[in-house]
């Protein structure tokens, strides 16, 4: 059950939106989640085949895209910056 908000900033867009996701998703099925509520409506596509990468908002480290919300030790709300990765 996807009962678990986090703050979620996409690169391009102007600020955080709150996303719901269960504590067993991957940051990489958060980072999907995330991309579909903003991606054709806020932010212009992305190209295809891009790498995305998620952080915790003032960390330089990245988040595993395998690991869960909960694996990560996520907080409810915390605020995760997804970017554009090489």
């Amino acid at each position: 059950m996807d009962n678990f908000p986090l703050a979620c900033c996409v690169q391009g867009d102007y600020g955080y939106k709150i996303i719901m996701v269960s504590e067993t998703d991957t940051i990489a099925e958060v980072v999907k989640k995330a991309l579909a509520g903003v991606v054709g409506y806020l932010v212009a596509p992305f190209p295809e085949n891009t790498i995305f990468h998620a952080r915790i908002h003032g960390s330089d480290d990245l988040l595993p895209n395998d690991v869960t919300v909960k694996d990560a030790n996520l907080l409810k709300m915390e605020a995760i910056d997804i970017s554009m990765g090489a």
